[in-house]
C-alpha cells in the first residue's frame, strides 16, 4: 500500500532518528523543512520516472489543434490517439508548441470529438494521494534524508555539539552516502526512449 505523505515523513524521520521520544522535545526538522526537500525530490524523480496517465481532450470543429494547459502537472504527451479505441490503435504524429498540440493529420475532425493523449506528469504526493510505487517511494526516502541530513549538517560545523566536534562530518557523511543512493536509484529507473512515426490519414 503505497504511503501518504505524513507516512513518508515518518519513514524519513525513522531514517534520520528524529522522532519525538518526550512531549517536551522537539523534532530537529519540521514538516515544513521535510516538504520542501519532498517536493524538490519528486521533481527530480518525475525527470527519470514520471507518472504516466490517460487525459481525454475534445475536438474544436475544423481545428487540428488541442490546448493542453487544461492538463495539470504536464511534463510531456508521449502519444496521441485519434480517433480513440480502434483496434488496431490509431496513433498520430503531433508537435507541441508552448500549451498547443497540433496534429499531423490530412484533414481536420469535427467537433466534440474525443481524443487520448497518453502523458507525463509530475508525481503528486499528499496526505490523501500518492503517484509513487513502492520503488520511487524508497528513492524518495533516499533522496529526502540524505538532503536533510546534509543541510543540518552544514548548519552545525561551527556548533558546540553534545556528542563532540565529529558530529557535524559524521552526519554530513551519513547524508552523502544517502544522496549516493538516491543517485544510484534515479539513474536505475532511465530506459532508452523509442521514437515513431505514424500515418496523418
Amino acid at each position: 500500500m503505497a504511503k501518504m505523505l505524513s507516512g513518508v515523513r515518518a519513514v524519513v524521520r525513522q531514517m534520520l532518528t528524529d522522532e519525538l521520544v518526550s512531549s517536551d522535545t522537539d523534532y530537529a526538522w519540521t514538516d515544513d523543512e521535510l516538504d520542501l526537500y519532498i517536493n524538490d525530490c519528486l521533481a527530480e524523480i518525475a525527470e527519470y520516472k514520471p507518472y504516466e496517465v490517460k487525459e481525454t481532450l475534445t475536438t474544436t470543429a475544423d481545428s487540428r489543434e488541442l490546448d493542453l494547459s487544461v492538463i495539470d502537472d504536464l511534463v510531456e504527451v508521449k502519444k496521441v490517439e485519434y480517433p480513440v479505441d480502434e483496434q488496431p490503435r490509431q496513433f498520430r504524429n503531433f508537435s507541441v508548441w508552448g500549451d498547443i498540440l497540433r496534429m499531423a493529420l490530412d484533414s481536420a475532425p469535427g467537433a466534440g470529438e474525443s481524443v487520448y493523449l497518453y502523458c507525463t506528469k509530475y508525481h503528486s504526493l499528499s496526505d490523501t494521494v500518492s503517484t509513487l510505487n513502492p520503488t520511487l517511494e524508497r528513492i524518495l526516502v533516499l533522496g529526502v534524508s540524505g538532503r536533510a541530513a546534509v543541510a543540518k549538517a552544514r548548519a552545525q560545523i561551527n556548533a558546540v555539539n553534545i556528542g563532540g566536534a565529529g558530529v557535524a562530518s559524521n552526519v554530513q557523511n551519513w547524508g552523502l552516502a544517502q544522496l549516493a543512493l538516491y543517485r544510484g536509484g534515479l539513474n536505475s529507473l532511465i530506459i532508452p526512449e523509442m521514437s515513431e512515426e505514424y500515418p496523418t490519414e
